[in-house]
């Protein structure tokens, strides 16, 4: 089902993924983790306290293009938007965003319009 366009009115860390270190660095690799079920069904529910739709998660690729990787498809749910943001030495480069067909095969880009910017 895809979506023609949608607007983002909250973006928001996933703080279970950072307090439980349990389910981080699963792979063994630097940096890379999971998020495990119940924090996305918690993920969910605080959404729908606030109105909202969960309906896609972000994460970056340090020194890596921001496109999305072997890893992000194998854990990856066809009905989200990934956002990825590229980041060389330290600084963002590149913000992209991806769907993943339903076959599971490949993703699709997806187009991103920034209307407000926050500051820093």
């Amino acid at each position: 089902m895809a979506r023609k366009h949608t607007l983002t009115s909250a973006v928001a860390p996933c703080w279970a993924a950072i307090r439980k270190p349990h389910i981080q660095m699963l792979t063994g690799k630097c940096g890379r983790f999971s998020v495990a079920a119940e924090d996305v069904l918690d993920a969910d529910k605080a959404a729908e306290q606030q109105g909202l739709e969960v309906i896609g998660w972000y994460h970056s690729h340090p020194d890596h293009p921001a496109r999305p990787s072997q890893y992000d498809q194998d854990h990856a749910w066809p009905w989200y938007s990934y956002v990825i943001v590229s980041v060389q030495n330290g600084s963002p480069k590149e913000i992209t965003s991806w769907r993943l067909d339903d076959d599971r095969e490949a993703f699709s880009p997806e187009g991103i319009e920034i209307r407000h910017s926050a500051t820093v």
